[in-house]
């Protein structure tokens, strides 16, 4: 039995620090376990996971984003581009038996994979970063 295949979804850069580098860890364990299909993302530093299993929405994602950190609202230009991501993603599903997304990333996306038959999880950090860090250092030494 072949292992089920996974879309895993993050709207910020990918490998990048933060949750871009929790995200990585995340991506490169299901690829180690042969289940990631495709990793979609705003946009990405290059790693060990081969290019042709991600894509980057790229430059809308990055310029948005740089953006929305001088958005005086606070949260427009952020809200802005999460809305245009989660159409983009929209937009890449293929096959998978699994649709996985950050918060805030991907309502629509998970409502297409959904209708699709795929299991559909939605990852949402928690704690704080250096906890969480911690902790995917302990989970990847023991795996």
């Amino acid at each position: 039995m072949s292992p089920p295949q996974v879309i895993y979804s993050i709207g910020v850069r990918f490998a990048a620090g933060g949750i871009g580098d929790i995200a990585y860890f995340g991506a490169r364990s299901l690829y180690e376990h042969a289940m990631l299909r495709c990793l979609l993302c705003g946009s990405y530093r290059k790693t060990d996971i081969p290019d042709e299993y991600v894509r980057g929405m790229g430059l809308t994602s990055r310029g948005l984003r740089r953006l929305a950190l001088h958005d005086r609202s606070g949260y427009r230009l952020s809200s802005l581009h999460n809305r245009l991501y989660d159409r983009w993603v929209r937009s890449q599903l293929g096959p998978c038996e699994i649709f996985l997304s950050w918060n805030g990333f991907g309502l629509a996306a998970l409502q297409e994979a959904n209708a699709r038959g795929a299991l559909t999880v939605v990852y949402r950090a928690s704690s704080h970063p250096r906890e969480q860090a911690r902790l995917m250092r302990e989970e990847h030494a023991r795996w």
